[in-house]
């Protein structure tokens, strides 16, 4: 996860819906994370181009290595955002909610990473036929979409389905055990 994303902490900032702003992302990319964010928590005219030129010049900036993403679900936004994500060139991309053929295809024509949700292993092998470049298994006690998994039995049934893709557990986690 650290060589795909360029950062220097295997840790991903959840993308929180009408939590996450640029403060906090700009923190995270300073602590040498990747830190996401909803695109639907910039739903007015212009909110999310003005936030990704911002976070992009933060990025630029940065004397470690952090990155941004963006969350990407199905919903009345999704192709007009996804164009603007694309077009400001959005390093990695949590998709959920929805196929994430479109996403895939889109990010992978400028080098960027995607991340798929998934809570089981059907979901998990599409992503997987589609071209994604790891899972967020999505285990129970995740916020917004929790999973009917416990993440001791999602990650590592996911791990041995598909050993050659990264596996990042959501959800679940209270402290530093779960957190290794």
């Amino acid at each position: 996860l650290t060589e795909a994303l360029s950062i220097d902490f295997p840790m991903i900032m959840a993308p929180m819906f009408l939590v996450s702003n640029e403060g906090m992302i700009v923190e995270g990319m300073k602590g040498g994370i990747a830190a996401a964010f909803p695109t639907l928590n910039y739903r007015n005219d212009n909110e999310l181009e003005q936030i990704l030129d911002k976070l992009n010049v933060a990025k630029l900036g940065l004397t470690v290595k952090g990155t941004y993403g963006v969350n990407l679900k199905t919903n009345p936004l999704y192709e007009k955002h996804l164009k603007i994500c694309v077009d400001k060139k959005v390093p990695f991309y949590i998709t959920s909610l929805g196929s994430p053929k479109q996403v895939i295809e889109l990010a992978h024509s400028y080098g960027a990473k995607v991340f798929c949700d998934v809570t089981n292993i059907e979901h998990a092998q599409k992503c997987a036929d589609l071209g994604c470049d790891g899972f967020i298994a999505v285990g129970q006690g995740a916020g917004g979409h929790a999973g009917p998994n416990p993440l001791q039995i999602i990650v590592p049934a996911l791990q041995k389905k598909f050993p050659n893709i990264p596996v990042i557990a959501a959800g679940g986690i209270a402290d530093g055990a779960g957190i290794v």
